[in-house]
This record gives structure tokens, C-alpha cells and sequence, in this order.
């Protein structure tokens, strides 16, 4: 935001407390917000003045600003939780690296079966890392069960911690299909053309693509590969055969 934006609320701001600001106070607030939306920030300020008692330290209007808490390390019992998942292996784990680093310190009392002693652990390290840890970045941990893996991932998306899909690509209905409109597509969407699937294309284009006939013909060809392996076995054996045959009666 601009020093124009901050300026405004924020005298308002001390206005209403009767604070007196110096130079250094505003210019140690400015830093800390000069990042975040001007809008979000004056909303942040008119918020606390109607519900805090004194006059707020950034972090009372921080925790008013959504975009800032998207970009905030969880707490130590949040961050437990999420570790707790993490020791099922079946289980998809969205955590950030001080949860991971923390969970290392911690492993091995859990493996003891101090379940309490691993809990304190935990927060201990945790909270001593995220002091000088940058923002938090979210990563994917997964587990073994598809179906948990699916549902974590949609509520860290939700959550903001994951970015969301992008839309799926829709592709209009077009007559005059031609393999060249195909393959530039495809091209488009960084694929590289496939000789067998674009044969395969060009017969669907031409309407004579049947999937019995695909499947006839593939096994057709297996059989075909089958039997002349078979026959170079056979007479690779009787090679083999005549010529054990020569020298036994060599002897």
C-alpha cells in the first residue's frame, strides 16, 4: 500500500487512543504492513476500533487481516494435529517444513511410546523453529489410501494452503475435425504426438475405427508373435538335437 493509505487509518487510529506517534513508530508500522492491501488494512484498523480496549500492536491487526493469516504459521497445537496425522502412513498429510523438523525431534519418544513426552517435544521445538522460520510453505506428504489423499487435498485448497486446480480444458465442438487441428492441441498442451494413437485418430476421423476390430487385431498379432517364437523354439531345438545326435556318434 501506499504511505498515503497507511497514514489515514492509522492516525485515525491514534486519534482514538489519544497515542502519540513519533516518527520511528510509524515508520516501524509502515514496514511491517507497507506488503498488504491498503483497503484490508484500514478495515483491519476501523475492526479493532470497535472491539480493542487499547491501542493495537501489529499482531492485534494482523490476526484481523485474512491475506496476512494466509501466510502464518499455525500454532503448536494445530501444528501437533497435523503431525499426529502424519504418523499414519495411510494417511495424505499437508505440513509445512518446521512441522516436519519439529516431528523429527519428536519421533523418536513417540516410537518409545511416550505419547505426552513426544506432544511436549513437539511444541517445544516447534514453536522455538517458527520464531526465525520464513513464511510458511505448504507440501504435499502422501499416503498410502487414495480416497484420504483426495479429501486432504481439497481442504488445504480450501484452506488457501494449496493452490486450487486449474480450470479443465474445454474443448468446443467442432465439425470439421482434422487430424492437424488434433495434433496442434495437443502440441499446445505440451504433448507430444504418439505414433500409435495417432494412427488410431486418423481411423476414428475417417469413421473406421471399431473397437471389436481393435481388439481382434491385437489379438491376431499376439497370436502371430506366439507362433513364430514357437517355431524358431522348435527349431532351435532341433538344431540343437542333431547336433548332440552328430557327436554322439562321432564317438
Amino acid at each position: 500500500m501506499r504511505i498515503e493509505e497507511f497514514l489515514k487509518p492509522f492516525n485515525t487510529l491514534a486519534a482514538i487512543y489519544s497515542k502519540s506517534l513519533s516518527d520511528e513508530m510509524i515508520e516501524t508500522y509502515f514496514d511491517l504492513f507497507e506488503e498488504h492491501d491498503g483497503v484490508e488494512f484500514a478495515n483491519a484498523c476501523k475492526q479493532h476500533a470497535k472491539n480493542g480496549r487499547f491501542f493495537p500492536v501489529p499482531a492485534d491487526l494482523f490476526l484481523l487481516m485474512p491475506s496476512a493469516q494466509k501466510n502464518k504459521h499455525v500454532d503448536a497445537e494445530e501444528a501437533w494435529a497435523i503431525c499426529l496425522e502424519s504418523f499414519d502412513e495411510y494417511a495424505t498429510v499437508i505440513l509445512t517444513q518446521q512441522i516436519l523438523e519439529a516431528k523429527i525431534i519428536a519421533q523418536d519418544i513417540w516410537d518409545s511410546g511416550d505419547k505426552v513426552a513426544a506432544r511436549m517435544a513437539f511444541k517445544s521445538a516447534y514453536d522455538r523453529i517458527i520464531k526465525t522460520a520464513p513464511e510458511p510453505k505448504w507440501t504435499v506428504s502422501q499416503g498410502y489410501d487414495p480416497n484420504l489423499r483426495d479429501v486432504a487435498i481439497r481442504k488445504a485448497q480450501d484452506l488457501g494452503r494449496l493452490p486450487k486446480p486449474e480450470e479443465p480444458l474445454m474443448i468446443e465442438y467442432d465439425d470439421d475435425v482434422t487430424i492437424q487441428k488434433l495434433v496442434n492441441m495437443a502440441k499446445r498442451e505440451g504433448y507430444k504426438p504418439n505414433p500409435i494413437l495417432m494412427k488410431r485418430l486418423h481411423r476414428i476421423v475417417d469413421d473406421k475405427y471399431d473397437p471389436d476390430e481393435e481388439f481382434m487385431l491385437d489379438t491376431l498379432n499376439r497370436e502371430k508373435r506366439r507362433n513364430n517364437f514357437e517355431e524358431h523354439r522348435i527349431n532351435e531345438l532341433n538344431k540343437l538335437s542333431q547336433k548332440l545326435n552328430g557327436s554322439s556318434g562321432e564317438s
